[in-house]
């Protein structure tokens, strides 16, 4: 196991339990699609020893395009993931020049490959942040 995942776990486990199990589980920000598979399967084994899932729990992960894959969907569903949202900074060409980022091989939103099983894409954020463009092109650099 990663070190990383290795001291997500620790952490975990080192917390009070609530009194009741989790309704929801939202793992975000930094992009955790980058984790392996298995590892994001035991961050959500490692909640759900120490703090339970409720039945119907929705437990949501943000992903980057540039990880998603039918084989990323199917292990996520497999793991016990409802739900994925896809962030980008932009799907603007010169946006991302601008900003050193990518959405990955030319893929534009609605052509990311369909999750499998139960999981369903059921948003997509971009940033706010990217420098003030144009009438004609509001998020590209001048």
């Amino acid at each position: 196991m990663p070190r990383y995942t290795a001291a997500l776990l620790a952490e975990i486990h080192r917390a009070e339990p609530f009194s009741a199990p989790l309704d929801a589980v939202s793992v975000g920000g930094g992009t955790p699609s980058g984790l392996a598979p298995d590892s994001l399967a035991a961050v959500l084994r490692g909640l759900a020893e120490r703090f339970g899932l409720a039945p119907g729990a929705e437990v949501s992960l943000e992903a980057n395009p540039e990880d998603w894959s039918p084989a990323l969907a199917e292990a996520l569903v497999a793991a016990g993931y409802s739900r994925v949202s896809l962030g980008a900074q932009s799907f603007d060409p010169g946006v991302l020049a601008a900003l050193g980022g990518s959405t990955g091989r030319g893929r534009r939103p609605g052509r990311w490959p369909p999750p499998a099983g139960r999981a369903s894409v059921r948003s997509a954020s971009t940033s706010s942040t990217a420098p003030r463009g144009s009438r004609e092109h509001p998020g590209r650099p001048r």
